[in-house]
């Protein structure tokens, strides 16, 4: 698995602890019998019961059982003091004793912080550009990404609150984005990468052909690079199918599905349609001679020499 160019991100919460956190402590320790020839897998503690647990792993969509006789003493001394909730963990994963499910033993605290996402087939920061294909159903804000659903937490989980999908996550409620392609190198590893001076002019030459992506309301940032009119981002962040957005592209460790990242609206299909009809007037109209007869805030009135009512303008059009 790649491990270079790993972004860290936080999750939204797992389910909740419930009772006293001190049971199992007899015995705890590396937990005898267990095959010292397990793998070695990452993870954050998702819920803590009376001698028991679950871990939400970062190598697999699944959350795994753990016992306190599993956890590491040297790590956690104590159960009540040591093991917390969002503790990022590494352990070994095989069959649990009782059926066929899976079960962590030898629970230790992780040395370095989880990677839980990385860049595949690009440098970290590379941006991009792509149309929505299918606008995210969840609600702009406090919605199904639960942003520190853990609570506290002062064991390697900086960063906690950037809204990465998390234990409580739907998927079905994740938008699309299609991303543009090159005309001549339609392929998936070479996709259209932004920061060009004239993003809309250029996305017009380019083929909504690429791959197709996943995001979430979360990582739209509040603001457009665009000059255009449409107001509605910053009164209410939502994107819309055919909306034109700019972003980074990442992988997610448990799930390997490509999410994009620090999105930014280039343009929207509203202004799009405003502009391609605007278009379609200018080059429909005749030319004609007058003399302005007011002006008001944004706007004024001409009179022409071919017609009788005063024609309307606006600064924006001079």
């Amino acid at each position: 698995m790649q491990q270079q160019n790993y972004n860290r991100r936080g999750r939204g919460g797992g389910g909740g602890g419930s009772g006293r956190r001190g049971g199992g402590r007899g015995g705890r320790g590396r937990g005898g019998g267990v095959d010292p020839n397990l793998p070695w897998e990452d993870g954050e503690v998702c819920s803590l019961k009376e001698s028991f647990g679950f871990i939400y792993c970062a190598d697999r969509a699944d959350e795994v059982f753990f016992h306190y006789s599993q956890l590491s003493r040297s790590d956690f001394p104590s159960v009540d003091h040591d093991l917390q909730l969002r503790q990022e963990v590494t352990f070994q994963i095989g069959p649990s004793k009782n059926n066929s499910n899976l079960a962590a033993y030898n629970v230790r605290k992780c040395a370095q912080p989880i990677e839980w996402e990385f860049c595949e087939g690009h440098e970290t920061g590379t941006r991009f550009q792509g149309l929505v294909e299918k606008p995210s159903s969840a609600p702009p804000s406090n919605g199904f990404l639960d942003r520190g659903g853990f609570g506290n937490n002062n064991n390697n989980t900086s960063n906690s609150n950037n809204g990465r999908p998390g234990v409580n996550h739907n998927t079905n409620m994740d938008g699309n984005i299609r991303v543009l392609m090159k005309e001549d190198n339609k392929d998936q590893n070479n996709p259209k990468e932004g920061g060009e001076d004239d993003d809309t002019a250029e996305a017009a030459d380019l083929s909504a052909d690429g791959p197709l992506i996943r995001f979430v309301l979360s990582d739209l940032e509040g603001g457009t690079t665009s000059s255009n009119n449409d107001r509605r981002l910053p009164q209410q962040p939502r994107l819309f199918k055919g909306d034109l957005v700019e972003f980074e592209i990442v992988t997610d460790r448990r799930t390997k599905e490509k999410y994009a990242r620090k999105i930014v609206l280039l343009q929207s299909e509203k202004e799009r349609v405003r502009l391609e009809a605007e278009k379609k007037m200018l080059e429909q109209a005749t030319e004609e001679h007058g003399v302005i007869t007011s002006l008001k805030g944004e706007y004024g009135f001409l009179k022409s020499n071919k017609r009788r009512e005063e024609v309307f303008f606006h600064y924006s059009t001079i």
